[in-house]
């Protein structure tokens, strides 16, 4: 679904999935780079559910504020598995209805979003002490007014993890197309895992957190959370065709519940420390800026395989 700005290339913020699910590139939180098997043991399907809300953050210099929510729900399916390898491939599909509420907009009417992804992801440890993972995902934005033309976006991943004894070594490319906006980044960085009880991931832009498990089943995290949405408007606004981009970045307290292999549930808060919002005409030019200050922001996530 995924401009991820200046932001990410400082550390700033990070992605949310799991191996077999797609990687949500507009809400994005923690996550761990896990092989098939490990995915496989929870069941070949799986149902995931994810929800943000941002209070309304001022527009730096003028009197507007700028809101944004956004729920997500997931279906997706491990098809290929060779359990030898540890080597496997899943598609997915996606439904996120996404709420940018601009009030005193004078640019367009539209609030509400709704975005269907299609994606397909592969995961491999055929190379020693390699976890590889690639996933191409497909975005239909705005579907009310969808066509292929105009209205599609594509967020493409390769990413890599070598394990030496309790660290891993992450190295990887993140690129965004389509819609004139285009993004490529290097994915860099280590994860540790200190003990029985702590996990430190520094992984840029994936995952930027600090888990502690307090038993078998809850954990505590303390994470950094990118809010990313780029959207092109419906074709009877006044900016027609218009692009625009919301980036906001911030830390969150959460608490993860796994009561067995099938199940997980996560809750968090946090402080969202602000970003900038972009507009932009048809074709991408005549770009206009906006700053957004701090809001603070709740979520959950709710995953369940069979």
């Amino acid at each position: 679904m995924k401009k991820i700005l200046f932001i990410l290339l400082t550390g700033a913020a990070v992605l949310s999935s799991s191996l077999k699910a797609d990687i949500d590139f507009q809400d994005v939180g923690p996550t761990d780079i896990v092989g098939v098997r490990e995915s496989d043991a929870r069941g070949p399907f799986k149902i995931e559910f994810t929800f943000d809300a941002v209070g309304r953050g001022k527009m730096k210099d003028s009197d507007h504020r700028i809101q944004f929510a956004t729920a997500e729900i997931e279906l997706s399916a491990v098809f290929y598995h060779d359990a030898s390898i540890d080597e496997g491939a899943s598609i997915g599909l996606s439904y996120e209805r996404s709420r940018i509420d601009w009030n005193r907009n004078p640019f367009y009417r539209q609030k509400d979003f709704d975005v269907a992804s299609l994606n397909v992801a592969f995961s491999s440890k055929r190379l020693c002490d390699w976890l590889w993972k690639g996933q191409l995902t497909a975005n239909f934005d705005n579907l009310k007014h969808w066509n292929f033309n105009e209205y599609m976006n594509y967020d493409m991943l390769l990413w890599g993890r070598y394990d030496y004894r309790n660290v891993g070594i992450n190295l990887g490319v993140l690129a965004l197309t389509g819609m004139k906006i285009d993004r490529v980044y290097p994915i860099i960085g280590v994860d540790w895992k200190y003990g029985e009880k702590w996990i430190i991931n520094l992984v840029f832009p994936m995952n930027v957190s600090v888990v502690y498990n307090i038993t078998q089943h809850w954990a505590a995290t303390v994470a950094a959370r990118l809010f990313y949405e780029r959207h092109r408007l419906a074709h009877d606004e006044v900016l027609k065709k218009g692009l625009i981009v919301y980036t906001t970045t911030g830390a969150e307290f959460g608490v993860n519940y796994t009561p067995n292999a099938k199940l997980f549930a996560n809750l968090h808060l946090g402080y969202d420390a602000g970003g900038r919002f972009k507009r932009a005409n048809r074709h991408y030019n005549n770009k206009h800026h906006y700053k957004i200050e701090g809001a603070p922001y709740a979520g959950c996530q709710l995953d369940y395989a069979f």
